[in-house]
């Protein structure tokens, strides 16, 4: 079962059925023997595998390199010292070259077959529906038709930023996501997205098309200091509750 395998690269065994993609799933974490019960959406991507692990600072170099290897990585130079810290390596199916974080890291999401070709260059874009009075954050390569799909649904493209490839423009997706859920879940129905993304969604009247992109631009900034070595911007306070 894909989900399951996708699981078990992370370090995570199953304990019980996949019990859907936005649900928590029983499982153990194959590093320390702990039970945990992480989402398997974020889970595929290495992300919230294990609080307990990931809120250890420093690990050995030999189980670092363990680590990206069975992750199909190889490194392109010394392990920085702290999974925290951006480590440059690449991916032996692809040869994609990524600069990412030991915490939270997953599998070359350049070799996943589903979703943004993470190797080829892509877009973060901003929509709204006014019909529906919603906003959506979301990415698609470069040249696809996802933006216009997503119009013939009735959502006007407001804001779009480009990136050298999918991987910087997913790291970014992602990092407006985890602080728009911190207080705005999904809005629009699943059944209403029928070309997906309703996970993206969030209700306009909670955030505006402005703000969303506002954090887009705070998370680019941010991530571009973290790779360069340089202090970005600190996050702003919430820029919801209109």
């Amino acid at each position: 079962m894909q989900a399951e395998a996708e699981m078990r690269a992370v370090g995570l065994e199953p304990l019980e059925p996949c019990p859907g993609t936005l649900a928590r799933w029983r499982s153990r974490h194959v590093a320390c023997g702990r039970e945990v019960y992480p989402i398997h959406h974020l889970a595929r991507y290495g992300r919230g595998v294990c609080r307990q692990c990931s809120g250890s600072p420093l690990i050995e170099a030999t189980e670092a390199v363990e680590r990206i290897t069975t992750l199909g990585f190889t490194p392109l130079e010394p392990y920085p010292g702290r999974v925290q810290d951006r480590w440059r390596m690449q991916c032996r199916s692809c040869d994609l070259v990524v600069t990412k974080k030991l915490q939270g890291a997953g599998g070359c999401r350049s070799c996943r077959p589903f979703g943004t070709n993470h190797g080829l260059p892509a877009l973060v874009y901003v929509l709204h529906n006014a019909e529906l009075n919603a906003v959506k954050v979301g990415i698609t390569n470069l040249g696809t038709t996802r933006l216009a799909d997503h119009r013939r649904a009735g959502w006007k493209t407001t804001h779009t930023q480009s990136f050298e490839t999918g991987v910087d423009a997913y790291d970014v997706e992602q990092a407006v996501l985890r602080r728009v859920r911190v207080g705005i879940p999904p809005f629009v129905p699943a059944a209403q997205m029928r070309k997906g993304g309703a996970t993206e969604t969030a209700d306009a009247d909670l955030i505006s098309a402005d703000a969303l992109w506002a954090l887009v631009l705070q998370a680019r900034d941010r991530i571009d200091a973290e790779a360069t070595g340089a202090e970005g911007p600190a996050p702003q306070g919430c820029p919801w509750r209109r």
